[in-house]
């Protein structure tokens, strides 16, 4: 069932550090008596002190070590059944993005130089290019999400480094001035996501999120499609919800009666369909998702067996047309509105949502439906079979501003039996 990370209340701190009558020192008098606790009071009062002072100087994202229920690190939850790999990638950029120390320690920063408009699928493959480029040249990723909207990344996601996250940049220089990032000594390089498409300022080819370094190639012999498990580990790390993040899924949960086993369809309108100069792809009728769900469904139902399925979509009219037409289901939605630009929650709420889903039908030119797919792989040992798209049948990266470009050559080999085998080991994500 879906498992959700409950909030852990900590005990306030009681009015007075040190109660003197709980100190008993036999044999002396009371001046002895009063100076010992004057003198433990100091010591205490110091170290505390000293604490805070380390934390808010040292520690600027608010981490301290033994204290995850307060501050929460950047965790890796294992799937017993997926490849070890995956724990080697992560240590991997959690080492990175965690330096020993944040002062000898090299940063890049990427921000965006105009108000950005894109959608949060969008947004989120923007910054995990960033993240492997990072990672591929040693450096502390920092997020200055000042021109983005929505801005609200640290109150919805952790920020990519635990440690180091507010540290001050220095000797800031561009990327485009420097030619080998990767042997570069400039202290922090700065990756400008322009709103338009600039050829000369894009990650050199190698630190692309959907390439393979060979000491993970290995990979090959266990997923079907090895660049895309390797862009879902970035996506992995990136993806970390705050406890604000995880009480509100939990909240949300309840509310709509999100409930095992279940399926998700990522139903994208607005004006990504919509006649104009933002329409990107063509409208697809609701049968389409309904046929793919209905394949999947007799492929793995069994008597007891009755599919709920999670509508995550823009226009309130496809959950009408579905109740109203597929009666053996039952439909649930978050009353959520995507095209929102200014609320990291609600649709991060419906992307972590769909991911915990059965299995997963939406549109491969959505970034969303992308993003979801990415996002699923941690469930299993090789999800490539675990999501249908309904209009571009292959999985791909694209992005924006030539962050560059990968496409699957063939589909993944999904009979029924690996599409039970693969639901029988799923873990959640949450």
């Amino acid at each position: 069932m879906f498992k959700l990370l409950e909030l852990n209340h900590q005990k306030p701190l009681p009015d007075r550090l040190i109660d003197s009558d709980m100190i008993m020192i036999s044999g002396t008098n009371d001046t002895q008596s009063w100076l010992f606790r004057r003198a433990l009071c100091v010591v205490i009062c110091t170290c505390f002190g000293l604490f805070l002072w380390t934390h808010n100087n040292h520690l600027p994202s608010p981490i301290v070590e033994g204290h995850n229920k307060w501050f929460p690190w950047h965790t890796f939850t294992p799937n017993p059944e997926e490849s070890h790999l995956a724990k080697e990638v992560f240590d991997l950029i959690n080492s990175t993005m965690n330096p020993t120390n944040c002062t000898s320690a090299k940063y890049l920063l990427c921000e965006w130089t105009w108000h950005a408009t894109w959608g949060m699928g969008s947004l989120i493959h923007q910054i995990t290019a960033c993240l492997s480029a990072a990672v591929a040249t040693n450096r502390v990723l920092q997020i200055n999400s000042t021109n983005v909207s929505p801005d609200s990344w640290g109150n919805a996601l952790l920020s990519p480094s635990d440690t180091c996250a507010n540290h001050p940049l220095k000797d800031v220089q561009n990327w485009t001035a420097v030619k080998n990032p990767e042997a570069s000594l400039v202290n922090t390089l700065k990756i400008n996501v322009p709103h338009g498409k600039l050829k000369e300022w894009s990650p050199h080819e190698a630190l692309h999120p959907y390439k393979v370094p060979s000491r993970f190639a290995s990979i090959a012999l266990e997923h079907q499609l090895p660049e895309l498990w390797m862009v879902a580990q970035y996506i992995r790390y990136l993806i970390q919800p705050t406890e604000v993040l995880k009480q509100h899924i939990s909240d949300v949960v309840t509310k709509i009666g999100f409930r095992r086993p279940i399926i998700g369809v990522h139903v994208r309108r607005g004006d990504k369909v919509a006649p104009g100069p933002l329409k990107e792809a063509d409208l697809t009728p609701l049968t389409k998702y309904m046929n793919e769900i209905d394949k999947f469904v007799l492929q793995t139902q069994t008597n007891k067996t009755r599919y709920a399925i999670f509508v995550a979509t823009d226009d309130v009219h496809v959950l009408n047309e579905a109740r109203n037409t597929y009666e053996q289901y039952t439909f649930i939605r978050y009353d959520s509105n995507q095209t929102i630009r200014t609320n990291f929650l609600p649709i991060l709420t419906d992307i972590l949502l769909l991911a915990e889903t059965d299995y997963f039908v939406g549109t491969f030119t959505s970034n969303i439906g992308l993003l979801v797919h990415e996002l699923r792989q941690q469930r299993y040992k090789d999800g490539s079979c675990m999501a249908k798209s309904t209009d571009f049948p292959l999985y791909h990266y694209f992005m924006c501003c030539y962050f560059g470009y990968f496409r699957a050559t063939k589909s993944p080999n999904c009979p029924s039996e690996v599409l039970k085998e693969q639901n029988r080991i799923a873990s959640p994500i949450l």
